[in-house]
């Protein structure tokens, strides 16, 4: 490389530009038990204000698979094509099962003390993706994932999409079911406390586009009214609920879980709904909660706590 090169290109991002389909195959080992660390297949991994922008199809087979891990200013574009990490080519055995709804889709974070600009992009208009497991996970200031297109995730004892210290996701919509998937066995339900969504540390969700959460088990929302938010802008933790509708599928779900509430039912059957609209965040789904139809019980009973 002639010097004039090497001046040139001092300095400069490095870029992996990647044309074809992918298809990944490795799969998640956990070595702490030994002293070591979780170990996950990853497609595609930017750190340091690397670029990598993948152009095709993304499929992951094993489990425990991350498709786009960025890192201290990195950026993965895998926005060109549909995106399935389902873990299909994993045997169906108890063991293997706690492990298949184990993958992630987008996964950004910084350092800390690390405030650069990483990026995770998944999908655009008119591609589709799908995770069994965590969609997205943004953990540290200026960490981003968006999940573009349609995004349908089949939750893990995670949830669906995590933010941490200031991390934001923007989701733009499509099914996440929230749903017991055996892997702790018949007799235990391993969605009994999972929250499809949730944010901590002035994390930020934002749902952009249309949204069903299918709610078989498990807890729908939970912590203050000042949370949530119907429209997309300002300073709560969860944004864009007026896109979301929520369908009960059985009469295992809390819609909520909540601590220092004082409300009152307005008859015996709460006909007017006046106790289950004022409890935090209901009434900022889509079209005003349980009264409203943005959360449809379909003949199910529900707990509040």
């Amino acid at each position: 490389m002639s010097s004039t090169t090497t001046g040139a290109l001092k300095n400069e991002k490095s870029v992996i530009n990647i044309g074809t389909d992918v298809e990944l195959s490795g799969k998640y080992h956990d070595f702490t038990n030994d002293g070591g660390s979780e170990s996950y297949a990853i497609a595609y991994a930017a750190l340091d204000d690397g670029i990598v922008n993948a152009k095709g199809k993304t499929t992951a087979h094993g489990y425990g698979s991350i498709i786009g891990y960025a890192k201290d200013g990195g950026t993965v574009n895998a926005n060109l094509g549909d995106i399935t990490a389902k873990s299909d080519s994993a045997t169906t055995d108890q063991a293997t099962l706690a492990y298949k709804y184990h993958n992630i889709g987008g996964y950004a974070t910084n350092s800390t003390g690390n405030t650069s600009t990483t990026t995770v992009n998944l999908g655009t208009t008119g591609t589709t993706t799908q995770i069994y497991g965590l969609g997205g996970y943004a953990d540290g200031e200026n960490a981003v994932v968006n999940l573009n297109g349609t995004t349908n995730i089949d939750t893990g004892t995670k949830g669906a999409l995590v933010t941490k210290n200031k991390g934001v996701i923007n989701y733009s919509g499509g099914t996440i079911t929230n749903k017991n998937n055996g892997t702790l066995g018949t007799s235990v339900n391993d969605h009994e406390n999972v929250t499809p969504f949730y944010a901590e540390t002035n994390g930020k969700i934002k749902f952009n586009g249309d949204t069903t959460i299918d709610m078989y088990d498990g807890v729908l929302i939970t912590g203050e009214d000042s949370d949530y938010s119907s429209n997309v802008g300002g300073s709560e933790k969860y944004q864009g609920l007026q896109n979301v509708k929520v369908e009960l599928k059985s009469d295992n779900v809390t819609i909520g879980s909540f601590s220092g509430k004082s409300l009152n039912w307005d008859s015996s059957s709460d006909a007017s709904l006046t106790f289950q609209n004022a409890l935090p965040g209901i009434a900022k789904f889509n079209n005003g909660g349980v009264s409203g139809g943005g959360i449809h019980l379909n003949g199910h009973t529900y707990k509040l706590y």
